[in-house]
């Protein structure tokens, strides 16, 4: 399903060519001092929890 305008989260081994990936403050997902990590599910505590939040505020 294609929602023009749309924003999501994806894990990078999950993009293909037709997404396109936007900059955080001027960095993209590989790029040293990106900010935004994603526990993998093996680490969280439910299996299926994604923490996305920015890493350098906590």
């Amino acid at each position: 399903m294609r929602l023009p305008g749309a924003s999501g989260y994806a894990r990078l081994g999950e993009v293909h060519e037709d997404v396109k990936v936007v900059a955080v403050h001027g960095k993209k997902p590989g790029d040293s001092g990106y900010r935004i990590v994603a526990e993998s599910p093996s680490s969280s505590k439910s299996g299926n929890h994604v923490d996305c939040r920015d890493k350098s505020t906590t």
